[in-house]
């Protein structure tokens, strides 16, 4: 059910099933928010918890908190998402993964620094390394390994 801005959204829906009990409420834009319980309130939920969904117009969940024993999970489904902050921004966690189906890219206006307190591994079919202005400085505190079909110094 869709609704314009001058209009009130529909009340919220109730629907049980079992031991899971489905809320359900329509919102402005033809965009519908669910609430999932896995249980009666206050009982221990079975295997889960509770899952909050806004489903877009179109069908498409685009947020999802899943609520469980082992905390709050939180997925984005959104065609595009920005996060713009004017102070600094700070991601921690115990481990992170990027995955860019069609690319990749990281720009700053300034410097970049890249630490790791282990290893740093990097594999491509192909890597370049650039400096624009200015030199490449390598430093290893131990041996330096160059290993290739032919090693070509000045071409």
């Amino acid at each position: 059910m869709s609704a314009t801005l001058n209009e009130q959204p529909a009340a919220d829906v109730s629907v049980v099933t079992g031991q899971e009990i489905t809320k359900g409420l329509e919102l402005f834009g033809g965009q519908r928010l669910t609430i999932v319980r896995a249980g009666p309130r206050g009982a221990e939920a079975p295997g889960g918890g509770d899952v909050l969904h806004l489903v877009g117009p179109d069908g498409n969940t685009t947020l999802k908190v899943h609520i469980g024993p082992e905390g709050t999970k939180i997925e984005l489904g959104a065609a595009s998402l920005a996060v713009r902050v004017e102070g600094d921004l700070a991601i921690d966690a115990g481990r992170i993964s990027l995955h860019g189906r069609e690319g990749f890219s990281i720009s700053t206006g300034g410097d970049l620094t890249v630490r790791a307190d282990a290893n740093i591994f990097a594999k491509a079919i192909e890597q370049k390394f650039v400096a624009t202005r200015g030199d490449v400085t390598l430093y290893a505190n131990d041996d330096v390994k160059i290993d290739g079909e032919r090693i070509r110094m000045n071409c």
